[in-house]
């Protein structure tokens, strides 16, 4: 719709100086046009000036008459014979002008001297369509009493003037059109979706792709890497457990391994950020189209003048009520929800409003702003819940199976850092619990939330909480006491502080990477493993480092990279697992002098 509000731009950009063109033939009488001079546009057709002679640019007099809204100059223009269908170069033709300015009078003078109500623009909008955009009511009237057709699509994105006018919040065009017989269900083509959250890639799939161990053994006949580093593997495969001084971080790595990692990371910025080029999009409605743009009325008119199914979905399948949640309209969500909206529809990608509406209440930090939500997001949520929301469900979206579960992770407002929590299978539980959002914890399991239920990765609330998936300066927390009190809660709830996700890591490496030092002593208490490895990092999947696996006391040195975040040291962190696994008799591996190292310039190299 806004390329559209362009279209109508370019259309209207009349004055291009005739030197940017070939030689074309003089055109006097729309040059006189364009000065709104009349006095000379009278003189020159009385000498049988040619009054279809265009400028440079298509620009005949009576567009320029449609344009400025000239009734007097187009009486002129359209008795000496103005051909009132003529376009300009960009395919505008005076109809089409007089709409984008809703122009009454001026619409009445052309179609009386010819011009054709159903006419299409370049991309086959409709003056109607134009008329509605502007809410022109009796521009409107004009053209559909001159039998314009109300439900046209034009062939961009397959919209119709109603949507046109839901776009832009219009209520008093959309109560008319829906008077004249406007379908109120109609839904636009299929269209592109659009990005994906900006994840950073798994150990198993860095170790499948090109510069992966898994890709570079299955394209040659080379050896199995030595003894005690342990060959690519899947996620699935018991991680190897080295010596603990078996190890030396800084020792030299493999010269492409830094640029071979940066165009893993590249590709994947590509997918999320990149141009769309899929048909997954499209079908919206203009019940999403007013919901999106947050007008109330125009809601209240669709659904209760013309009768709307509040549940139609888009083809992503989304409801106005996920769009209302997603933009945080929670007064449409309100009303849509006393109206019948179903609070358990979730879009392709598994999201629903309760999810939503969740991570709304614990959104990231990040390089683009977020509107605030026109009514607290707790009670939006109370409400929610009150209308029957499911508190366990998953975040499982359409490709899913009755055995494995595939769905959308929540946008990111960070284009430079990658998250690392890849949200399919997740609660709206777990995810109040990754922001230590204690109040809506109690609230979910007050209405029967399960908080063992995990992410399909096998990532548990009590991971997320100790620190699985933090990205430091950007994921969203309350406060480091409430952070504490979510972990004690999960424990409470009896979620195992020892279960593994499917890169190996438990809530231990997670606290360990977060520096909580509160948590790691509590996770302890709790009988969590000091020495439990992980099954890698995205510096382990090649080259020197090849097979190498972390145990928590690694994270807190500086040692383990996850995202595209540089490893971070926690000294108290790390005095504290020293003395942790010390008191258990578990050997504490050396000590080195730096983190990981890829660069040649860290290593002093010239």
């Amino acid at each position: 719709m806004r390329l559209i509000s362009q279209i109508g731009l370019a259309a209207i950009t009349l004055g291009v100086s005739l030197s940017a063109f070939a030689a074309v033939a003089p055109s006097p009488v729309a040059d006189a046009a364009a000065k709104s001079d009349k006095a000379a546009v009278r003189a020159l057709l009385q000498q049988k000036a040619d009054v279809n002679a265009p400028q440079a640019d298509g620009a005949t007099a009576i567009a320029w008459a449609a344009y400025r809204n000239d009734t007097e100059l187009a009486d002129i223009l359209i008795a000496a014979g103005a051909n009132v269908r003529t376009p300009n170069r960009e395919g505008a033709t005076p109809l089409y002008l007089a709409s984008i300015g809703g122009n009454t009078k001026m619409i009445e003078k052309l179609v009386k001297a010819g011009a054709d109500p159903n006419e299409r623009g370049t991309h086959g909008e409709t003056p109607l369509m134009l008329a509605a955009r502007n809410g022109n009511l009796d521009a409107m009237k004009v053209l559909l009493d001159n039998k314009a057709d109300i439900n046209a699509k034009e062939k961009l994105r397959g919209t119709t003037a109603l949507m046109w006018a839901a776009e832009q919040a219009h209520p008093a065009a959309i109560s008319f059109l829906l008077q004249r017989g406007a379908d109120a269900g109609a839904a636009s083509s299929f269209d592109a979706k659009g990005g994906t959250a900006y994840l950073a890639n798994t150990v198993t799939q860095r170790l499948a792709s090109s510069f992966g161990a898994n890709s570079q053994q299955a394209r040659s006949s080379a050896a199995a890497p030595a003894a005690g580093r342990g060959g690519g593997r899947g996620r699935a495969a018991a991680p190897a457990e080295p010596a603990a001084d078996a190890f030396d971080p800084t020792a030299p790595q493999d010269s492409n391994t830094e640029d071979l990692q940066a165009k893993a990371d590249l590709q994947a910025a590509l997918a999320a950020f990149g141009p769309a080029r899929n048909t997954l999009g499209g079908g919206l409605t203009a019940l999403v189209y007013a919901t999106r743009q947050d007008c109330l009325e125009c809601v209240k008119l669709l659904v209760e003048q013309g009768k709307v199914d509040v549940n139609q979905v888009t083809h992503y399948g989304w409801t106005a009520l996920l769009t209302a949640t997603q933009n945080r309209h929670y007064k449409i969500g309100a009303y849509l929800l006393e109206h019948g909206a179903n609070p358990n529809i979730a879009n392709n990608g598994g999201w629903n409003p309760l999810y939503i509406a969740t991570d709304n209440r614990n959104i990231e930090g990040g390089d683009y702003p977020v509107r605030n939500p026109d009514m607290d997001h707790l009670d939006y949520i109370k409400l929610l819940i009150d209308k029957g929301a499911n508190v366990n469900a998953r975040n499982c979206g359409k490709q899913s199976t009755a055995t494995v579960c595939k769905g959308d992770s929540t946008e990111t407002r960070t284009i430079f850092t990658m998250q690392w929590l890849f949200e399919d299978g997740a609660t709206a539980f777990l995810r109040a619990a990754q922001s230590g959002d204690v109040k809506l914890m109690k609230l979910l399991v007050e209405h029967g939330a399960d908080p063992k239920i995990p992410t399909a990765h096998g990532v548990t609330s009590l991971a997320v909480a100790s620190g699985i998936g933090w990205v430091d300066g950007v994921t969203f927390e309350w406060s480091q006491d409430e952070n504490v009190e979510a972990v004690a809660m999960c424990l409470d709830l009896g979620v195992d502080p020892n279960a593994a996700d499917d890169e190996g890591r438990t809530a231990l490496h997670g606290a360990a990477h977060k520096g909580r030092t509160k948590v790691i002593q509590m996770l302890a208490d709790a009988g969590a493993k000091l020495d439990a490895h992980d099954m890698g990092s995205r510096d382990t999947v090649n080259g020197a480092l090849l097979g190498h696996t972390w145990i928590p006391i690694d994270y807190t040195r500086g040692l383990v990279r996850v995202g595209v975040q540089s490893a971070i040291n926690h000294p108290d962190a790390e005095a504290l697992f020293e003395k942790l696994m010390a008191a258990k008799g578990i050997p504490v591996p050396a000590k080195f002098n730096s983190s990981i190292c890829l660069t040649t310039l860290c290593k002093g190299e010239q």
